[in-house]
């Protein structure tokens, strides 16, 4: 039907576009062949999957690796800011839904009072506006040293140790 309503068009002159969704799957290999003017549709090669599989994870080993030794090399000096402004934890688990649907947890540098949620419960106005948005603007938890590592996400830097060890992808 489709080339019949082409031929028609061919015939009197008139230029056809064919818009299909039919070759817009990243699944589908094809490619034009250009004597008989078919497209020759063809299965991926495994290997290159493995292969991709493979990169993916020694890149996403290189990357942990390096991202690791720099923040043991900062992890003193966030220890003794954070330490000097709220003592406690330097880090926080902070909890995440895997692409397997588990729950996982990741570390991150601690750039709230320790007491942080017992302080939004108990305030109803701080409570009111965090429910608006789910998140405050100049929020009174956070520390001084804690705007300093979010300003230049710093606080980020304890996941590269997920991401060495399995957990995060890069």
């Amino acid at each position: 039907l489709v080339l019949e309503m082409i031929q028609r068009c061919q015939k009197k002159g008139i230029d056809v576009e064919l818009y299909s969704d039919l070759f817009a799957s990243s699944q589908l290999n094809y490619e034009l062949d250009e004597f008989s003017g078919f497209f020759r549709f063809y299965a991926r090669r495994q290997w290159t999957r493995t292969l991709q599989r493979f990169v993916k994870a020694v890149l996403d080993w290189l990357i942990g690796l390096v991202g690791s030794l720099v923040t043991l090399l900062i992890m003193p000096v966030g220890r003794l800011l954070i330490n000097l402004e709220d003592g406690g934890p330097v880090f926080y688990r902070r909890e995440f839904v895997g692409c397997d649907g588990n729950v996982r947890y990741y570390l991150k540098f601690r750039t709230m009072q320790r007491e942080a949620e017992h302080i939004l419960q108990n305030n109803p106005v701080l409570k009111a506006k965090f429910d608006e948005k789910y998140k405050l603007e100049d929020d009174p938890r956070v520390l001084r040293v804690g705007r300093l590592l979010r300003k230049y996400s710093l606080d980020e830097f304890p996941e590269f140790f997920s991401l060495l060890t399995g957990p995060l992808t890069f």
